[in-house]
């Protein structure tokens, strides 16, 4: 038999040379149906689950958001260290409190501890103005006692740092000088 010669129509066929099978015929076979690639497919799943799962996620951080401030300045050089003392409650309280913030040029990040480390947190800087270094600090939760607040941080003659603490409307809340310890 030769291989070059189309197969003879099935007993009881008729072929009509254009794939069909004539009245009364065996319709010729179907084409091989295409086989999935299993593994394709499934990775297509996992992709689309994962791509899912990551939009989901950013999503609700946008819509919560962060009650954290954002770092957008850097420490001077001039500010960068630890500096301590007393602040002054300016309300005619007389009241004053223990604080301690201690900074690292370049970073971001600092820490800021008040009555002798009874409430330990992060000072984030915001701003400098050439002068002035602006920080906001934030507690941990488990703090919920220490109050988080905006404060400003001038160098002045030697080695002093004058801190001012502010309440929510720009109004000087504290005042006081710190030194390096």
């Amino acid at each position: 038999m030769n291989s070059s010669f189309p197969a003879a129509p099935e007993e009881g066929s008729e072929d009509t040379g254009d794939g069909t099978a004539a009245p009364g015929g065996t319709p010729p076979a179907s084409p091989p149906s295409r086989v999935r690639r299993a593994i394709g497919s499934k990775a297509g799943v996992a992709c689309a689950v994962l791509i899912a799962g990551l939009l989901i996620v950013l999503g609700v951080v946008v819509v919560r958001g962060s009650d954290e401030p954002t770092a957008e300045a850097s420490v001077p050089d001039v500010l960068a260290g630890t500096w301590a003392g007393m602040v002054s409650d300016n309300f005619g309280t007389n009241t004053s409190r223990h604080v301690e913030v201690t900074l690292e040029e370049g970073r971001r990040v600092g820490e800021v501890r008040h009555q002798h480390g009874l409430c330990t947190g992060t000072a984030v800087p915001v701003a400098y103005d050439g002068k002035t270094l602006t920080v906001k600090t934030v507690f941990p939760e488990e703090q919920r006692n220490c109050e988080a607040d905006t404060l400003t941080l001038t160098p002045r003659e030697g080695d002093e740092v004058r801190i001012v603490y502010y309440v929510t409307d720009g109004v000087e809340k504290a005042t006081g000088v710190l030194n390096r310890p």
